[in-house]
């Protein structure tokens, strides 16, 4: 009977955490693509094909839903970019690294973020949850930005700092660091203009190459950085290949 009965519990809590997955892939997919006050917790309960009580019963409502989605983009973006602000991080403080390390460093941040930003198919279902959060933030804005945007920037404000003998801190740095980032937000947000203009059908790998290139050669032009380094940062990626 007792065992009977511990069956019986897996079995709910297996349910219950299959039911909570289905709506928050269904709630990524709805909030991005028609936004929050677009999508009604009977189109989130249809696309998840389960009770409309469940919205709130686990989420405490459509709100609870988005704010939830918004937690779960952060803990997937978090997963590949962390190991590499960290890296960053501890490399600057402990080793008090020349310009042309900051500048190697900074590559390789741009190369994860852009890997991930344009190649991810679960990135481009994001999209719109990020657009519209800059436009009309609501309470999903500083899960993102506490979770994802401050992290990156502050890490790409280290470097420039660094790269260009500026405060830290400075209103220049900062903004010298959005400029430097800039160009991936063009390409991840201008998809479907882009693609027309090159005639591509998707960001395939040759894509994203071409357009990495293109992104990390501008970062070494504002930077005013020897062009050796971007060969030889290339060139360590034929070799890995």
């Amino acid at each position: 009977m007792q065992l009977e009965r511990i069956r019986e519990r897996a079995r709910k809590g297996h349910a219950a955490e299959e039911t909570k997955k289905r709506l928050m892939e269904a709630g990524t997919e709805l909030f991005g693509r028609y936004s929050f006050d677009g999508v009604s917790t009977r189109n989130l309960a249809d696309r998840a094909n389960v009770n409309l009580a469940s919205i709130q019963y686990y989420f405490g409502g459509k709100e609870g839903l988005y704010l939830a989605v918004a937690r779960h983009i952060v803990e997937r973006v978090r997963s590949w970019i962390s190991p590499q602000i960290s890296k960053t991080d501890r490399i600057l403080t402990d080793e008090n690294p020349d310009k042309e390390t900051c500048f190697r460093l900074l590559c390789e941040l741009l190369d994860r973020i852009l890997a991930h930003a344009l190649g991810d198919p679960e990135s481009k279902r994001w999209m719109g949850i990020f657009l519209r959060e800059q436009v009309e933030p609501t309470g999903a804005f500083d899960i993102l930005y506490d979770g994802i945007m401050e992290p990156i920037h502050r890490c790409l404000c280290r470097l420039t700092a660094r790269i260009l003998d500026l405060p830290e801190h400075d209103t220049e740095t900062k903004v010298r660091s959005y400029a430097v980032a800039a160009p991936i937000l063009m390409f991840h947000i201008s998809r479907a203009e882009i693609a027309r203009t090159l005639n591509w059908n998707e960001y395939g790998p040759d894509e994203i190459e071409a357009i990495r290139r293109a992104v990390l050669e501008h970062s070494r032009a504002v930077f005013e950085m020897p062009r050796r380094l971007l060969e030889a940062h290339f060139a360590t990626d034929t070799k890995q290949a």
